[in-house]
């Protein structure tokens, strides 16, 4: 009779509410799985700032040593050259 419509729509409702909560769980885990992988992400680009920061140190001290051994050098090359020029003012 009627009846048997009304249990099938219960039916039909409580399997689309258990389906509806199944999604949702999956749901909630791909959020969290996700989650973590932000977070971990988050970690490695903090990590890789330092490094960036610790290199850029790295380098701007290794150009003021090419800086002041650059220096040196015309400093002895001048010396190298002055002494030449003396010697070869002896020697004449």
């Amino acid at each position: 009779g009627p009846d048997w419509l009304k249990v099938a729509r219960e039916a039909d409702s409580e399997a689309g509410v258990l389906e509806r909560r199944r999604e949702l769980e999956a749901l909630a885990g791909q959020i969290e799985t996700g989650q973590a992988r932000v977070d971990e992400l988050k970690q490695q680009l903090e990590e890789n700032r330092e490094t960036i920061a610790a290199l850029e140190e790295e380098r701007e001290e290794v150009q003021r040593q090419a800086g002041r051994l650059n220096r040196e050098l015309g400093e002895v090359s001048a010396q190298v050259s002055a002494r030449q020029v003396r010697l070869e003012q002896i020697t004449m």
